[in-house]
């Protein structure tokens, strides 16, 4: 086994401090369910070397993966960056299958680096993503894990609406619906549930406000209507997690109150 050197072995210290501080709030909090991410420097080959640390220390929670982004981008108009990111993309999904991870979110892609660009290639730009999105798709079900796509905010040009997503849900494809991304997007959350009710794996709950920055405000301090949200997502067969993405750990615990003062949990 290849050894660290001494930049990754920092950088893995940092993942593994993230991680512990993650699940002490998720056990001081009652919460069952959390949601690791990659986001670079913490790549696959540093997160592989510590996958039984990672393991024993995200142990008696429901973990989900999300896909990194940024660097990466499976729907990049050049080539080259496209394959490594799809490498590396399934390079993550192996290591989330080896803890013990059953659902990994993506985002389709990664398009604010040139919006005008990618905007004046649409069609080009999402048949690379559906390309790609499938591919994965196919690569996760065959290592017993769930895929599942995010909708996007208004800071990338597309795949905000549930129409985008039909080639993909028509091909078996989950979704991760993000209730802030909708609504920054002018999309009511809801639309997605209504649209697609069996094929909903994750949410990430959180709030926003229409045409703003996703800055991932707790639950109440932006335009979601959570007690009628929650009321599509009974009309479906959700089962799948629920994550509150927020900034600080003071806003999760104001959204768990908004939930509990509406008696949502």
């Amino acid at each position: 086994m290849a050894k660290l050197d001494s930049q990754q072995a920092d950088i893995l210290q940092s993942f593994l401090q993230v991680i512990k501080i993650l699940t002490a709030a998720a056990h001081s909090l009652n919460l069952k369910a959390i949601e690791l991410s990659s986001v670079s420097p913490f790549d696959s080959p540093v997160l592989v070397m510590a996958k039984d640390k990672i393991r024993t220390l995200v142990d008696n929670l429901l973990c989900t993966f999300h896909l990194p982004l940024g660097d990466f981008n499976i729907g990049a108009l050049n080539q080259g960056i496209r394959e490594v990111s799809m490498e590396e993309m399934k390079q993550l999904i192996e290591f989330s299958k080896s803890i013990g991870i059953s659902t990994i979110v993506s985002h389709p892609g990664h398009f604010q680096s040139d919006s005008r660009m990618y905007k004046m290639f649409e069609p080009l730009a999402k048949k690379y993503v559906y390309e790609g999105i499938l591919n994965l798709n196919e690569f996760s079900k065959e290592r017993g894990v769930t895929l599942a796509v995010e909708n996007l905010n208004i800071e990338e040009p597309f795949f905000h609406t549930p129409v985008e997503f039909e080639p993909l849900c028509e091909n078996g494809v989950n979704l991760t619906l993000d209730t802030a991304h909708a609504i920054i997007a002018g999309v009511n959350p809801t639309d997605f549930l209504q649209k697609f009710p069996n094929q909903i794996a994750e949410i990430h709950l959180v709030d926003g406000k229409k045409g703003k920055l996703d800055l991932h405000y707790a639950l109440g301090d932006g335009e979601l209507d959570v007690k009628s949200f929650f009321q599509a997502l009974k009309n479906t067969n959700f089962n799948g997690p629920i994550i509150l993405e927020m900034a600080t750990i003071d806003d999760v615990k104001k959204s768990l109150l908004v939930l509990k003062n509406l008696k949502l949990i």
